[in-house]
Formats: C-alpha cells, structure tokens, sequence
C-alpha cells in the first residue's frame, strides 16, 4: 500500500480527470438496410444501451415501436426477438467522433436532413 501522502490540488486534478471521462458522451447506431450507412438510436435506447454496456451485459432487450429487440455487445449486432433472421450491425461511437466514410440517415427510422 502506498503511505505517500498527496496534496488537495493532486486529488482534484485526478477527480476531474475522472468527470471528463464520464461525461464523455457515445451514441449507438444500427446498419441501414441498403448500403453503407446507419440509424441512430433515439436518446432513451442510447441510454439504456450504454447503461447495460458499461455494465458489461453480454446483451439485453429492448422495446422499439412497439416490438422487442436484442442487442448483443459480444456479435455488435440487434435483431427483433420474434424475427431473429434480420440482423443488422450496431456500433458504439464517440459522439464528437467524425468519419468521412460514416453516413448517418437518422434518428430511430426518422431522416434528417
């Protein structure tokens, strides 16, 4: 165990380093039917996911309109729990992250323009 004593302002540098780390904000996506681009899940689900992520679930269920899907970190992948042959992708990103190849068409099947 460490006996070194450290000063107030070490402490507080180390507690904000750990705030800027848990405000650091992710948004999840699914892959869109037809070419390269994706959805993004709507604030609510992006909450629950993340949540259930940190958690390190290996997948949970979740209700879209009306239906239930499962989304499973260990494949990356959502699929609707009583159609369980159309799978799509998920990903997890950095909110402020830009990709140049990433098309983003939506929010939660809602196009944007």
């Amino acid at each position: 165990m460490c006996r070194q004593q450290f000063s107030l302002e070490q402490i507080e540098q180390t507690l904000e380093l750990g705030k800027e780390y848990e405000t650091k904000k992710f948004r999840w996506l699914y892959e869109a039917r037809t070419g390269n681009s994706w959805w993004a899940f709507d604030e609510r689900n992006t909450l629950e996911i993340e949540e259930a992520f940190k958690s390190s679930k290996e997948q949970i269920s979740i209700n879209i309109a009306g239906y239930t899907y499962v989304i499973d970190f260990e494949k990356m992948q959502q699929y609707r729990y009583d159609l369980a042959t159309r799978i799509r992708k998920i990903k997890r990103q950095e909110d402020n992250e830009l990709s140049d190849c990433l098309k983003i068409k939506g929010i939660a099947g809602l196009r944007v323009a």
